[in-house]
């Protein structure tokens, strides 16, 4: 399932050509997901890592996660 949250949010991602020639990729509405690398391919491998590592640090810290598509990766209490 976790696969699946993050191949269907990484195509939200925005991409931009900075002027020194490096490339910064982020996700609109996760802040702090981002990456800037200096060539393409090494950005969205980063950025990648870097929404695997949001997605577990909200999780542990029992952060809500949005619910993307349908996938709601939320632990709900039950009585």
């Amino acid at each position: 399932m976790l696969q699946r949250y993050i191949a269907q949010i990484l195509p939200q991602a925005t991409f931009k050509s900075l002027e020194d020639g490096c490339y910064f990729e982020a996700i609109p509405h996760l802040d702090g997901v981002h990456a800037h690398e200096s060539m393409l391919e090494t950005c969205k491998t980063e950025h990648e890592s870097a929404l695997g590592d949001w997605i577990l640090y909200r999780a542990r810290h029992g952060m809500n996660l949005p619910v993307i598509d349908g996938i709601d990766l939320n632990f709900s209490e039950s009585a």
